[in-house]
């Protein structure tokens, strides 16, 4: 009953939210498909869908392409991964079924390629639904961060018009990395702000993670801008504030290593970065 009714007073007081978070959702995933192809999905779709190859065959979780940050590929490894494991097994089932139990398994490899053309409609629907979906989350997150800094009503409207705005409806429709990153620039600025209000270690920590992320998706670290004016604003006359900066800065790195982990683990990682960004 206690949730029933906290759910029917957060509608109420959220309506005018609700009605654009629902507009956000109309906008973005009435038309995923059938769509005109965007010339950079397919890099991302060809080294995702092969992410799930390499773990399953070699267990390899490596994307092994340094042209955009690993959390894209792996999101959209998460996305397709369903698909192909469960066609996977029915094939394997329907082999069973209509064939001699002694025969061998179908190799995941061999499957893989009949899959990648049999599937892909459903393997880019998922996709760009994860995409659209990603694309909703950033209109909230404005909202809580324009709340945040000036007051409700400013938080309705800054939502209202990211719902509404062309560019941003467009690119949620495609399995690109713009919309991800704007969506991780977002929150890192509102770790920000956080930070500021509430001077608490945990946001001190979170933020310095976020910002990290936010700048590995694709190589656009603009949240960073508003990093030493948070610090200032933050600031306190203790030994302590000099101890949550050291943090907050240390966990920028970890928050790379979250975004980039083959830039760590991989010997060859800032050689391979290099080349792919010079490419």
């Amino acid at each position: 009953m206690k949730t029933t009714a906290r759910v029917k007073s957060f509608v109420k007081q959220n309506k005018i939210l609700l009605v654009i978070i629902l507009l956000a959702l109309l906008l973005r995933f009435v038309g995923l498909m059938p769509n005109t192809i965007n010339a950079d999905e397919s890099y991302v779709q060809t080294h995702s869908w092969d992410l799930v190859l390499n773990l399953i065959k070699h267990g390899d979780p490596n994307p092994h392409t340094f042209k955009y940050g690993s959390l894209m590929f792996y999101f959209q490894a998460i996305a397709a991964f369903p698909i192909l494991i469960t066609t996977y097994f029915l094939e394997i089932l329907n082999t069973s079924l209509s064939s001699s139990f002694t025969a061998k398994a179908l190799d995941f490899g061999l499957f893989y390629d009949e899959a990648i053309r049999k599937y892909s409609q459903e393997l880019v629907s998922v996709g760009r639904a994860e995409t659209a979906f990603f694309g909703v989350i950033t209109v909230v997150v404005l909202y809580l961060l324009a709340k945040k800094l000036f007051n409700k009503n400013i938080g309705l409207l800054s939502a209202f018009f990211l719902a509404i705005t062309p560019l941003h409806v467009r690119d949620s429709h495609y399995i690109t990395t713009d919309i991800l990153s704007i969506l991780a620039v977002l929150i890192a600025l509102l770790s920000l702000v956080y930070m500021m209000d509430t001077k608490s270690w945990k946001w001190f920590i979170l933020s310095g993670i976020t910002l990290g992320i936010s700048a590995t998706i694709r190589y656009y670290p603009i949240a960073f801008l508003a990093y030493p004016f948070a610090l200032l604003f933050s600031f306190t006359k203790n030994r302590e504030w000099f101890y949550k900066v050291f943090v907050s800065v240390s966990f920028v790195i970890f928050g790379i290593f979250i975004g980039m982990p083959y830039l760590f683990l991989d010997p060859n990682g800032p050689t391979l970065m290099m080349q792919d960004l010079q490419k």
